[in-house]
């Protein structure tokens, strides 16, 4: 009995191998479209509004720094999407989101009275811990990432 579900649960996490690069695909689809958004609001919506609020955190070069905050998160929020320089996009969107959660998350948080728990749920950490994942797990195999490495691949020696 105890060998049936042992070779069972082998097939399933065969199964589940198998499929792996959907959760990361997805992850780099709703991670990029929601920082393609934000970059977009911060480069060509609100530009002025984000330099006051960068001003208001004490950020340097409020003004140079909102347009680099929007170009990252624009930019890397679509080449997240297609998985092209993943990891290299993905880190800079990960130190973005530990200057938020830094320079504004934690603050506000610290004003009403809320903990390290509170801190954990916030979307800027989420946000983080996700990008740091893809920084280490790379793109998955649905991504330009993948294709690009496969034809640049070298055949083995026969």
């Amino acid at each position: 009995m105890i060998s049936k579900i042992a070779a069972l649960v082998s097939k399933v996490y065969a199964l589940l191998n198998r499929f792996e690069g959907i959760p990361i695909f997805l992850a780099r689809i709703v991670l990029g479209l929601g920082f393609a958004q934000t970059g977009y609001g911060k480069l060509f919506k609100n530009h002025d509004g984000v330099v006051t609020f960068f001003t208001s955190l004490g950020i340097p070069a409020p003004g140079l720094n909102a347009w680099v905050v929007g170009g990252v998160e624009f930019f890397g929020g679509i080449l997240l999407i297609v998985g092209l320089l993943t990891r290299v996009w993905a880190l800079q969107l990960a130190f973005a989101m530990l200057v938020a959660t830094l320079t504004s998350t934690l603050p506000d948080l610290r004003k009403d009275g809320k903990g390290i728990t509170d801190a954990l749920l916030t979307v800027e950490v989420m946000a983080f811990v996700m990008l740091v994942w893809l920084v280490f797990s790379g793109p998955g195999p649905f991504s330009m990432d993948h294709i690009a490495a496969k034809k640049h691949t070298p055949k083995p020696a026969a």
